[in-house]
């Protein structure tokens, strides 16, 4: 986890953070160093949910938030610049 802080620090405020998967290793940060552990990261953009189309884990749930869903609640609650990009129907 210190990795993660190093590079929040090293990058400040010209960071964006890619989340293609479950959350967990964005949440624990906040867990270990508080609310503030990305209080420098610009954005972040993540991969998850499913809205108005079947998920690919139940009907209604979608991989990434259904692992870990309190990890993906914590980031989802605490940060900031958060673009989400759910399941969509590919037509």
């Amino acid at each position: 986890m210190n990795k993660i802080i190093e590079i929040v620090n090293q990058y400040k405020n010209d960071l964006v953070i890619v989340g293609v998967g479950r959350q967990t290793d964005l949440a624990l940060p906040l867990i270990l160093y508080g609310k503030d552990a990305y209080k420098d990261v610009n954005a972040f953009y993540l991969m998850g949910g499913a809205f108005l189309v079947p998920g690919n884990v139940t009907p209604e749930a979608e991989a990434n938030f259904y692992a870990d869903p309190i990890a993906a609640d914590s980031v989802l609650e605490k940060e900031k610049n958060i673009y989400l990009f759910p399941l969509t129907s590919v037509a």
